[in-house]
């Protein structure tokens, strides 16, 4: 019996190992396409799955709902990764965005950049990259004398070899001097990996600093107070869904204000005012939390209640905005804050 069976010559071709049920799909130009095209299709199935219990339980706590992904979705997304996953797939990158604004309880509208950074979730990308550079390196180690060991080695002097892409992925990493130490292949995936996500971190910040076209970046107030890739304690605490709908909402700028929806209308960023004050001022994040008098009177009041002046003495005498940025930046305060947003909004609403 041959060890491998062929099937579908003619149209997309599946490898299946006969011994242990593995399959892989190619099209007719020997690419992953079509098999980037079926995980896509499975892991949205699973995560299917875990949303349907997600939402039948009222939602997940962080650790939990990370665990059943990486447990459940993730081992799809990065099936076969180890020969592909030295390119971005943007098809498997929506899985896991789609996983992350179901729990952060978002729509489709919310910055993908912002969720990401929120949860503290490493990108797919570089979960792939970690599991290329681990068959590399098992490659590297395999004996001399093994028909595996020589084909790796000629395959390295191959310009488009899977070798040669990778060896050019991590110069372009900047980790060549890591893999090809004599350290064991323990160390060499720890400082690989540890080089991976502070890489993933600072492509995140750079994208999260690139202002795109005249209107600027969606996330213009939110990256005055998230400065690194770590779940935010309104994430890892316990918090009604539709409290951190709301927190999150006011935070990557979902809201309907004039500051985001003047830029369908082509209205210039100065004329974009406030509706519902005489301030005068544009209406952004800042405004509604501060210029509204009536939640200003109401914050006021939270603040009698609780002891905020014991942990920021002097916060009567900020500005509007570094008010905004220090209360995003409090942990303690997060499930307080987001269950006031939300009343908040539940006013405003009714101002329409």
């Amino acid at each position: 019996m041959p060890p491998f069976a062929f099937a579908n010559l003619a149209n997309p071709m599946s490898i299946s190992c006969l011994g242990s049920q593995v399959t892989q799909w190619f099209d007719e130009h020997l690419t992953f396409k079509v098999a980037i095209q079926e995980l896509s299709k499975s892991a949205s199935r699973a995560l299917g799955a875990l949303t349907t219990k997600f939402l039948s339980v009222g939602g997940m706590e962080y650790k939990l709902s990370t665990k059943l992904f990486e447990s459940l979705v993730q081992p799809i997304l990065l099936y076969g990764a180890a020969v592909w996953g030295h390119t971005e797939h943007r098809k498997l990158n929506n899985i896991q965005t789609r996983a992350l604004k179901l729990f952060l309880c978002v729509g489709k509208r919310a910055s993908n950049l912002g969720s990401l950074g929120d949860m503290g979730w490493t990108s797919l990308v570089t979960k792939q990259r970690m599991e290329v550079f681990r068959q590399y390196i098992r490659l590297q180690n395999v004996d001399a004398d093994r028909l595996l060991h020589k084909i790796h080695k000629w395959s390295i002097r191959r310009g488009n070899s899977w070798e040669a892409r990778v060896k050019r992925l991590a110069s372009k990493l900047n980790i060549r001097d890591i893999i090809n130490s004599a350290n064991s292949n323990r160390w060499k995936m720890c400082n690989i990996g540890r080089s991976l996500r502070i890489h993933d971190e600072a492509v995140w910040f750079t994208k999260l600093w690139t202002d795109k076209g005249i209107n600027g970046n969606k996330l213009r107030t939110y990256r005055r107070f998230k400065k690194d890739m770590i779940p935010d304690s309104y994430v890892t605490s316990i918090i009604p869904r539709n409290y951190r709908r709301a927190l999150l909402r006011l935070r990557l700028g979902c809201l309907p204000l004039s500051i985001a929806t003047g830029r369908y209308t082509n209205i210039p960023l100065d004329d974009r005012l406030c509706k519902h004050c005489e301030s005068g001022q544009v209406e952004d994040e800042i405004n509604i939390f501060y210029v509204t008098v009536q939640f200003l009177m109401k914050l006021e009041l939270i603040f009698l209640m609780k002891p905020f002046t014991a942990i920021l003495p002097n916060f009567l005498l900020l500005t509007s905005c570094e008010k905004f940025v220090r209360l995003m930046e409090m942990p303690d305060i997060q499930f307080l804050l987001a269950k006031t947003v939300f009343l908040m909004l539940k006013y405003r609403r009714s101002l329409v």
